[in-house]
């Protein structure tokens, strides 16, 4: 395949700088790679010519030969040049004690290795150096190393610039992942990883845990699109100096089993989040905590902007699936910037992730495929050791001949990305079944919404239907509603699957009519996600102006039709008024339009009303007034 023809279409919203070497940094990692570690390159960072060592065995031990390049995996991350490593060997690596990654300019391509790939196991993986990129590895620690007090599968606890994506994390005696040191870590992204199944009941001194991630420290954290399976809590747990963190369109399932899931706990800086798109689906374990819980001392000047996250129990307000502090944290704007990533909807995050989430999606081991099915099946428990669910998976030893390209690190075509690159993203795309990048074949279109008024008098019961906001989709992918600032939420409430509008509370301080105007907010399912608003507008009657003789039969006393229409419409009074009769015409902001008088009038009068010249099209509120009598319709003009 033409290195053309492997980039001829990229994912409209990713934006791809090009520059020369060595300013890659502006450069993405390949081109759909995602978050604040995106523009990573990992060896070429380091070097426009890295080194390409190869791992052809299987040992724990450091041996290798620097003539030709081959050698086992700790010997090959733990040298102090730019370079590649590659796989012609699969299996299983049974550490005899951790790896720490001390040296940066690094790129691990887990998708050279045959099936079924690698799993390095027994002792963690830890990062202490910038400009590193892994995908397609899977890193299960279990109990083997709990003398040694080695807790975390894996950590990056130094320097800038760590893009992991595409790998599997399992089995820690503490965190699966942690971002924690005294040295500030910033633009990482996680992406596309399952991480699950952290160990419970264990001789960890703190006692009983199983957590999934901790970012403890660190600046520009992205975590993105991963799935956590049977886990404790931590899923992430977000304090101490972290901060700018992205949080979106990651699969919780059986989580929270220890009273956390997404928590935002003691920080001591200001901490701007946005947590985007995230779904819990609790399990047979999950306690009743919500998906997010943030702590009431944070640092003073934190914002935690939400969106779009799912919880039973979840309604219109994004704040009803926290639990702690709802109010003085919360920020109505993403402030975070350069996240290279758009969200998909949460309603269609399962069906979107199970199928190409961990290493190598296409060729699962044991272990993966397990989870991926008590997902779908809602099975499965937490566990107190890998021996719980069979213990580790065994890999066959393959050897696979690497063909790679002549003139790797040359770029004939210009496009920023050398031979090396482009064919070790061919190989990535097919471990996840594709042969071209993903490619959005949806033309999708915003929703369609308009300005709408709706009326309700001030003594009806709380949680009265008030009417229906309209709004459609022109690919009929679904819609959900949601109210667009604080201050409406105390008087109204919307429905997020129906866009069904309820009275929630009028104040009393409210003496005369009066008009409230808010905004609703529609969002699709489409890809990509887009939304509409409207403003709407809501005629508060006050009860003296209600009718006192029978308020049941309000309704019937006036009729317009036809409605919709032109602006030309009749008004039956279908009651006998011996005073002067008043209505008037309002827009959706509630400013008047129309105001007339008429004189008294008997009983099932027809007046002819013609506002053709004087309105356009849109949603007007008709309100007739006489005596103690007050009513109000809503017209629609085409």
């Amino acid at each position: 395949m033409r290195k053309r023809e492997i980039f001829s279409g990229l994912l409209p919203f990713f934006f791809i700088f090009f520059v020369s070497w060595p300013a890659l940094f502006s450069q993405k990692a390949y081109p759909d790679a995602i978050g604040f570690g995106a523009k990573c390159k990992g060896a070429y960072a380091g070097s426009k010519n890295p080194r390409i060592l190869i791992v052809d065995v299987l040992t724990s031990a450091s041996t290798g030969d620097e003539l030709t390049g081959r050698g086992s995996f700790r010997w090959a991350v733990t040298r102090n040049y730019p370079r590649v490593i590659l796989f012609e060997v699969s299996g299983n690596i049974n550490l005899d004690s951790k790896i720490s990654i001390n040296n940066p300019y690094i790129t691990i391509a887990g998708q050279t290795a045959p099936d079924p790939g690698i799993t390095i196991r027994n002792y963690p993986v830890i990062i202490y150096t910038s400009d590193v990129i892994i995908q397609h590895l899977r890193f299960r620690l279990g109990d083997v190393s709990i003398g040694d007090g080695s807790f975390d599968t894996f950590s990056v606890y130094k320097g800038p610039n760590t893009y992991i994506d595409h790998c599997t994390f399992s089995w820690a005696v503490d965190e699966n992942f942690s971002c924690s040191s005294t040295d500030l870590v910033r633009n990482v992204t996680i992406s596309n990883c399952i991480i699950s199944e952290a160990l419970y009941n264990t001789p960890h001194p703190d006692g009983p845990n199983s957590y999934g991630m901790l970012i403890y420290k660190g600046d520009s954290i992205s975590v993105l699109r991963n799935l956590f399976v049977h886990l404790g809590g931590r899923v992430p747990m977000i304090n101490n100096t972290a901060t700018n963190v992205l949080i979106a369109n990651n699969l919780l399932y059986n989580t929270g089993i220890s009273n956390s899931n997404i928590y935002f706990n003691t920080n001591s800086v200001p901490l701007i989040a946005s947590v985007i798109g995230n779904k819990l689906i609790r399990g047979s374990q999950s306690a009743s905590v919500k998906l997010i819980q943030v702590k009431k001392d944070l640092f003073s000047g934190t914002k935690i902007y939400l969106k779009d996250n799912d919880d039973y129990g979840r309604t219109s307000s994004p704040w009803s699936v926290v639990t702690g502090d709802t109010v003085k944290f919360r920020s109505d704007v993403q402030s975070l910037r350069d996240v290279n990533y758009l969200p998909i909807s949460s309603a269609s995050l399962e069906d979107s992730l199970l199928p190409t989430v961990g290493a190598r999606p296409l060729f699962r081991d044991g272990s993966d495929s397990r989870i991926i099915n008590e997902v779908r099946t809602r099975t499965g428990k937490m566990i107190d050791s890998q021996e719980d669910v069979g213990g580790f998976p065994d890999l066959a030893n393959n050897i696979r001949k690497l063909q790679i390209p002549v003139n790797p690190h040359s770029d004939p075509d210009n496009d920023k990305y050398t031979n090396l690159e482009e064919w070790l993203y061919k190989l990535h795309l097919e471990l996840l079944g594709r042969t071209q990048p993903y490619v959005s074949t949806s033309q999708n279109s915003p929703p369609v919404i308009y300005d709408q008024v709706f009326t309700v008098n001030d003594d009806d019961m709380n949680n009265l239907l008030i009417g229906k906001v309209v709004a459609s989709d022109p690919e009929n992918s679904g819609l959900r509603f949601n109210l667009d600032n604080i201050g409406s939420s105390k008087y109204f409430e919307i429905d997020p699957n129906t866009g069904e509008l309820f009275k929630s509370l009028i104040y009393n301080a409210i003496i005369n009519d009066t008009v409230l105007s808010f905004s609703v907010i529609v969002t699709d399912n489409g890809d990509p996600i887009l939304e509409g608003s409207a403003k709407i507008s809501v005629y508060i009657q006050k009860p003296s102006l209600v009718s006192l003789d029978n308020p049941e039969s309000v309704n019937n006393k006036l009729t317009v039709f036809p409605n919709p229409n032109d602006g030309h419409f009749a008004l039956g009074l279908n009651f006998n008024s011996p005073e002067r009769i008043y209505y008037e015409v309002l827009n959706a902001s509630g400013t008047r339009i129309v105001s007339e008088t008429l004189y008294p009038q008997p009983a099932n009068s027809l007046l002819d009303v013609n506002l053709s010249d004087r309105i356009s099209k849109g949603v007007y509120l008709l309100i007739v007034r006489t005596g103690q009598l007050l009513i109000t319709r809503k017209i629609v003009i085409h």
